[in-house]
C-alpha cells in the first residue's frame, strides 16, 4: 500500500518549485499539477511575480497542463512572448487544450501542423 502525500497547498508548493534541492523541486510541481486548473488563476499571477523565484517555464507547463477553457487568453497572448521558451510552452498548452479556440488560434500562428514541437 503506497501512502499518499497530503496536498499541502498552493503556496507550500510554489515555495517548494522555489527550493535549492531539485528532488524538493519536482515534489512540488508534482503536488500541484493534479491541481493545475484548480489554481488556474494563481498559476497566472505566480507567471507575473518576477520575483517568486519559479522558472516561468515551469509555471506555463501548469497553466498547460490545467487544460481549462479559462487559460486561453493567457496562452494565446504568450504565443507571441520575446522569450522563444514561453511561445514553445503556449503552443504546447494550446494543443493541450485543444479546443475550438485553440486550434484556429494556432492554425492562424501556422503552428498547426506540429511543425514546430
Amino acid at each position: 500500500m503506497t501512502k499518499r502525500t497530503r496536498f499541502p497547498g498552493f503556496e507550500r508548493c510554489l515555495k517548494m518549485m522555489r527550493h535549492s534541492n531539485p528532488a524538493i523541486n519536482e515534489e512540488g510541481f508534482g503536488l500541484l499539477e493534479p491541481r493545475a486548473a484548480e489554481y488556474l488563476p494563481q498559476l497566472t499571477a505566480a507567471f507575473w511575480d518576477e520575483g517568486n523565484g519559479v522558472s516561468r517555464g515551469w509555471l506555463m507547463e501548469l497553466i498547460g497542463t490545467a487544460t481549462s477553457p479559462a487559460a486561453l487568453p493567457f496562452l494565446l497572448e504568450r504565443l507571441h512572448d520575446d522569450n522563444e521558451s514561453i511561445r514553445d510552452w503556449a503552443v504546447w498548452g494550446l494543443r493541450e487544450l485543444n479546443t475550438k479556440g485553440a486550434r484556429t488560434a494556432l492554425w492562424r500562428a501556422g503552428l498547426a501542423s506540429g511543425k514546430h514541437d
